[in-house]
């Protein structure tokens, strides 16, 4: 299969797109003040299965977050200053975050038709998934209250 490539991208708004799922990681791990490596492990499963059973454009999309998000995720992480499963700067974090996705939407006119809602509701749900990763029952299944104001943040920056 293609890498997820589209002529109407230039190689910079390219990497953005395919960063995105790696800042709701970030975003939605230190909503709750520390960013679990429970949460990044999940996010990676969770692309690496999207790579694997996904359709078309949206399936080479997710390859291309899979083969780079261990490498790219821990270039970001750095930068932000965040170390896993210690206490971080939430508010700052995601201040930059949440400055840093405003800019996605601005891509989608050079997106395929109806592509820009694929990716929006890829990336909610992959939000939920990350969520989940830490809480509930045995560390597993719940979502607190400020990954899901963090959850709602996020779908309101990138809805289409």
């Amino acid at each position: 299969m293609e890498n997820f490539q589209l002529k109407s991208l230039t190689p910079a708004q390219r990497e953005q797109l395919l960063d995105v799922p790696l800042y709701i990681t970030i975003y939605i791990g230190v909503a709750d003040g520390t960013l679990d490596h429970k949460e990044i492990e999940w996010a990676e499963h969770v692309a690496d299965f999207r790579a694997q059973h996904e359709d078309s454009l949206l399936a080479r999309y997710w390859m291309d977050v899979d083969a780079r998000f261990r490498k790219r995720f821990f270039e970001i992480q750095t930068a932000m200053g965040i170390e896993p499963d210690k206490p971080a700067n939430g508010t700052g974090v995601m201040q930059a975050v949440e400055a840093w996705l405003k800019e996605i939407p601005s891509l989608y006119p050079l997106l395929p038709e109806g592509f820009d809602i694929e990716l929006y509701e890829s990336w909610r749900s992959f939000a939920r998934h990350v969520a989940r990763a830490s809480g509930g029952l045995l560390g597993f299944g719940a979502i607190t209250r400020e990954e899901e104001r963090a959850i709602l943040t996020i779908e309101s920056i990138l809805q289409p």
